[in-house]
């Protein structure tokens, strides 16, 4: 019973993702068709299957890496980026200038 729940999950889930005689497929830009199937292509060339193996042996794992990775990464540049630009706004509101603006020449006599 519990080997055909299985195989009932993984024909929906195969039904649902795989675009069989679409023919809008890949749909343009709002949707990321084009980029999720050059992902795909990407890491089946970077992680073929050894033989004997199902494809979806460590796919879930690869995918979970990547976003992991994504995200510290994401974070991490934005936390740098918010570090650096914040403080310099500041310092640079405290001087009467704008941000991006270049000194005013003092005359001098």
């Amino acid at each position: 019973m519990a080997v055909l729940l299985l195989g009932v999950a993984l024909v929906f889930r195969l039904r649902w993702g795989t675009p069989w005689g679409d023919a809008g497929w890949p749909r343009p830009f709002p949707y990321p068709d084009s980029a999720l199937d050059a992902l795909h292509d990407w890491w089946d060339k970077r992680n073929p299957p050894p033989p004997g193996s199902f494809k979806y042996h460590g796919e879930y794992y690869t995918i979970l890496l990547f976003l992991d990775l994504t995200v510290v990464s994401v974070s991490a540049l934005l936390g740098v980026t918010l570090g650096v630009v914040l403080p310099l706004k500041r310092f640079m509101k405290g001087t009467g200038q704008e941000a991006g603006e270049a000194p005013c020449a003092v005359a001098s006599d």
